[in-house]
């Protein structure tokens, strides 16, 4: 199951199972962070969403053949591969389908 753009699921098995159950609802910090390109459809998805819930958030658009910004984001984020990475106070929440979750959850208030 692909869920960001580029090389498939950013975390497999258990290790995924844990990193959905312990990110939690609980971001209070307001600095929200999408590591982004230009003409991924899940980064579109997720920007779009964020605007509508009226959810500020830094765009930082990442290069296909940018190897230094991908090494870097693979390891900020403990192992995904994929965009749009969230980041909230520096702390990953995952991609668009996280991003979702959480909106179904408390419409993105907790990023607020």
């Amino acid at each position: 199951m692909v869920i960001g753009c580029l090389a498939g699921p950013p975390f497999v098995g258990r290790k995924r199972e844990l990193f959905i159950q312990t990110r939690g609802n609980n971001c209070m910090a307001k600095k929200i962070e999408v590591y982004s390109m230009k003409t991924c459809p899940h980064c579109i998805q997720a920007k779009g969403l964020l605007q509508s819930r009226g959810v500020a958030f830094e765009e930082i658009l990442i290069g296909m053949n940018d190897n230094a910004a991908w090494d870097m984001l693979y390891k900020k984020s403990g192992g995904m591969k994929t965009v749009p990475q969230i980041y909230c106070d520096g702390k990953i929440l995952g991609g668009f389908p996280e991003l979702s979750a959480l909106d179904k959850t408390d419409g993105l208030a907790s990023l607020k």
